[in-house]
């Protein structure tokens, strides 16, 4: 019992003192960004960016964001509003991160030996030295698997950065192009750079890319052939099961969709659009009360309109019309720009036999996006029935 509560008290003040590190060390890239760039420095605690949930403030051009739930500061961002063309600049400022950690462990190392401090501030400082120094550590090593942003871009490790930065050659540089496909969302010229620059490579992160730039340029197989050689030789994560879902999806092998999706959610409980993507599946599948238990721990942890009008569609499926019309409304209250939330409003319709309705919903979507699924051919069934306009 005694080892047990003496493990849990260590793992507790170890985990206290990571918190404290993370602010340590994020505040190390602020002032240095401060010193050295113009505008706005920002500092996430608890995330990777995220500006919603949480505290803000601004001190000057200083800008904090934090998670309520101070146990979730093991990790952080700060970003510069400015970008810098001085690769001096760009490599003191990241190495100012894990420098104020090594500093900090340091300073209290040299309290830590010194006997004129009494215990409970040596313990103190044994335990942020430990954590500095796991921090310096962990943070200056390099690292090839890429940090996911909140926004969805990817950024390196501060080792990895630094790394790129003393190693700057054509290689980098065709990556860093790679790369600004990828952030802009430019799939097509993404695809076409991948293919000629990196079609033979083997770090996982421009493999991920690729993976990316395929499936959003409806390449899929590609996707998928990418995703296969990841597989074959590093350990995958949440996002390369999503990815692989989505692939899988797009060349329309539903047996193999859940697996994938279900891998993602089991490496992160909280992925949402694993748990509504699976969801559609089985709505494809026509697994209907299987859906809707996707689509009820997705509106659990985020209610956005993509799951509350997928739930209405299994709901309608499964003959529950009008609580299925009441979770479509709230879709379309949430996102009145959604085609396949008109769409199920028009299967709702078509149910009903109110075909003219129907007809007005289905068009609504193609409107707005001509290649939502199924409403072409539900469109030719009323045309049959004599519905035109």
């Amino acid at each position: 019992m005694n080892f047990v509560f003496v493990i849990t008290v260590f793992s507790a003040s170890l985990a206290l003192a990571n918190t404290v590190t993370t602010v340590i060390h994020e505040m190390g890239h602020a002032i240095a960004g401060l010193i050295l760039f113009d505008g706005d420095i920002s500092i996430y605690l608890g995330s990777y960016g995220d500006p919603k949930k949480g505290i803000h403030f601004r001190i000057g051009r200083l800008i904090v964001h934090f998670k309520y739930d101070f146990i979730s500061w093991n990790h952080g961002l700060c970003v510069s509003s400015h970008t810098s063309e001085s690769r001096a600049k760009n490599f003191i400022f990241i190495l100012a991160g894990p420098f104020n950690s090594l500093l900090i462990a340091g300073l209290c190392l040299y309290f830590l030996i010194t006997p004129y401090y009494n215990d409970y501030f040596r313990l103190v400082c044994f335990f942020l030295t430990l954590s500095s120094m796991i921090d310096f550590i962990q943070n200056i090593y390099p690292n090839l698997i890429p940090i996911v942003l909140h926004n969805g871009t990817t950024t390196f490790n501060d080792g990895q950065q630094l790394k790129n930065i003393i190693f700057h050659n054509r290689k980098l540089k065709r990556l860093a192009k790679l790369q600004e496909f990828y952030k802009e969302n430019k799939s097509q010229q993404g695809a076409i750079y991948y293919e000629k620059y990196f079609k033979d490579a083997i770090s996982p992160e421009v493999i991920r890319i690729g993976i990316v730039l395929y499936i959003n340029n409806k390449e899929p197989q590609k996707a998928i052939e990418l995703f296969t050689k990841l597989q074959s030789g590093f350990v995958l994560n949440a996002t390369d099961h999503y990815n692989y879902g989505l692939a899988l999806s797009a060349v329309k092998q539903y047996d193999k969709v859940n697996e994938a999706y279900s891998k993602a959610i089991v490496l992160f409980p909280r992925f949402v659009d694993a748990y509504n993507n699976r969801g559609y599946n089985n709505l494809i599948l026509g697994n209907y009360i299987n859906a809707i238990l996707d689509f009820d721990i997705c509106i659990g942890l985020d209610p956005h309109a993509f799951a509350y009008n997928n739930r209405g569609l299994a709901k309608i499926k499964l003959n529950q019309n009008e609580e299925g019309l009441k979770d479509i409304r709230r879709s379309l209250f949430l996102d009145d720009k959604n085609s396949y939330a008109y769409r199920n409003l028009g299967i709702y319709y078509f149910e009903k036999k109110e075909f003219q309705e129907a007809f007005t919903q289905f068009k609504k979507a193609k409107e707005l996006n001509a290649d939502t699924p199924e409403v072409d051919n539900y469109l030719l069934d009323l045309e049959k029935l004599g519905v035109t306009s």
